[in-house]
């Protein structure tokens, strides 16, 4: 069983009742306030401690508090809760993304960043790591040209977070 994170466990209130999987306690957590959707996030993986998305979507959560009215987590926890997700399920898309995305952003970490994207893509993620590596290429110096070959050849070539991210490679923007 993995480590659970440093607030994780406390003061929940069982009202898992009618959660019969971790795809209940997701749906319920959509659309909430962060904080309320944190508790559902804590609460859902006390039921499903494995559940490698509730991982993701607690390491989410924990960055939009951003220790602003829950200070039981420091953003630290949220990449741990992302690699918690990934060491249960190596081949979870959307934790390497995370990673890439905390690695580019919070830590700086722009070689980790872009390893993780590309672990994300091998996985089958989205465009947003196609998105989140072109643009941590650039920031790591990469020539424009070979990032718009790249994005060209992608399957979301068209899609708008692609196009926002070309747009801003070519207006120099993420230049180091």
């Amino acid at each position: 069983m993995p480590m659970p994170l440093p607030a994780m466990g406390r003061h929940i209130k069982w009202r898992h009742s009618h959660a019969v999987n971790e795809s209940d306690y997701i749906d319920r957590i959509n659309g909430l306030p962060a904080a309320a959707a944190l508790r559902i996030a804590e609460e859902g993986l006390c039921v499903f401690p494995t559940s490698a998305k509730l991982l993701c979507g607690l390491g989410d959560l924990i960055q939009l508090q951003d220790g602003e009215a829950d200070h039981r987590y420091r953003l630290s926890d949220a990449l741990a809760a992302y690699e918690q997700a990934i060491e249960l399920d190596p081949a979870c898309a959307e934790g390497h993304e995370s990673i890439g995305y905390y690695c580019d952003v919070l830590s700086e970490d722009l070689q980790r960043a872009e390893a993780e994207f590309q672990r994300a893509i091998e996985l089958g993620a989205g465009e947003d790591s196609y998105a989140g590596l072109a643009r941590v290429r650039a920031e790591l110096g990469c020539e424009a040209a070979k990032i718009f070959e790249f994005l060209d050849s992608c399957p979301y070539a068209n899609g708008p977070q692609v196009c926002r991210v070309r747009h801003e490679i070519d207006e120099g923007s993420w230049r180091p």
